[in-house]
């Protein structure tokens, strides 16, 4: 995110320690789930003059500024944390139902149980159950679906 949008690199930039600046220059060029596991148990906090939940509410009205995501025109399969405590989940709620909306194929699992970095890991195999059924020629759910369950870990949607 800090490279996609300028205003977000400059507002970590401000904010992040030295040790920070260390941490996200080490971590920039890794893939999710292997940075989830190195990175699981360290606190943003730690690596910032202010607390995260400030740089994220000084970072808002960019996140605001995102509208009118266009429409997926393939089928699509998206999960989310009810409780991600980095992602609100209502922004994501809106757009499914504006694709959904629009026609859309959308699959949709909210997490109950999960937060941000653990829902990576935990819907890794729902997810990869999705693609392997598209790659082995079976058809996507017709229209979307939104379905909230307790925990994608416990083989949920």
């Amino acid at each position: 995110m800090m490279r996609a949008d300028p205003r977000i690199g400059a507002a970590f930039d401000t904010y992040l320690t030295p040790a920070g600046k260390a941490l996200m220059a080490a971590g920039g060029g890794e893939c999710s789930v292997p940075a989830v596991e190195k990175y699981a148990f360290l606190h943003m906090n730690d690596y910032l003059t202010i607390p995260f939940v400030q740089v994220l509410e000084q970072l808002q009205p960019s996140f605001d500024e995102i509208d009118g995501i266009t429409a997926p025109t393939v089928p699509l399969f998206l999960f989310h944390a009810v409780h991600d405590e980095i992602v609100a989940i209502a922004p994501v709620d809106q757009t499914v139902a504006q694709w959904c909306a629009s026609g859309a194929q959308v699959t949709y699992a909210r997490d109950q149980l999960s937060e941000h970095a653990i829902l990576a890991i935990s819907a890794l195999p729902a997810a990869m159950r999705w693609i392997d059924e598209r790659l082995a020629g079976q058809a996507a759910p017709d229209g979307c679906s939104a379905r909230t369950v307790p925990s994608m870990a416990l083989g949920g949607a």
